[in-house]
């Protein structure tokens, strides 16, 4: 129950970091059991969207215990806030934060008081962490194939 906790108080800092527009702060997820096994997390997105696809994964510093980590997925323009769950078969899929790219972002600083939208400055962010920190995944469709990174 206290992983439940956790996950609504990082779903709480993650909505107010994106409503103030703070600068994304990166974090390693290795031995974060959450987060293990990425792959097979990552294959259950595939698997309902049908492509090959390049995915790239970075955790997030939140001040807690337990981090929430960033998805990037560029072909579908997406941007997705996995939180640490126990208690969730599939936390990706059913996240509350599923960003879309060229939808959810504003120029400026001035998200106009929406707790949904996201700056572009930090969405920079977030890809820039991806490419330099983060583990980068090739997941297939269907047969469940990957490659890390």
């Amino acid at each position: 129950m206290q992983v439940k906790s956790y996950g609504a108080v990082m779903g709480l800092l993650m909505l107010s970091s994106a409503c103030f527009a703070q600068d994304f702060q990166h974090t390693s997820l290795k031995g974060v059991r959450y987060f293990e096994p990425m792959e097979m997390y990552l294959q259950r997105v595939v698997d309902r969207n049908g492509k090959r696809n390049a995915i790239c994964v970075v955790g997030e510093s939140t001040g807690e215990p337990v981090p929430n980590a960033m998805v990037y997925w560029p072909i579908e323009r997406k941007l997705i806030l996995w939180e640490a769950s126990v208690d969730d078969p599939d936390p990706i899929s059913r996240s509350r934060r599923y960003l879309d790219i060229r939808r959810d972002v504003v120029l400026g600083d001035d998200v106009h008081g929406s707790t949904y939208l996201v700056t572009r400055k930090w969405v920079d962010q977030v890809i820039a962490a991806c490419k330099r920190y983060g583990t980068s995944f090739t997941i297939i469709k269907s047969d469940g194939r990957h490659d890390r990174r």
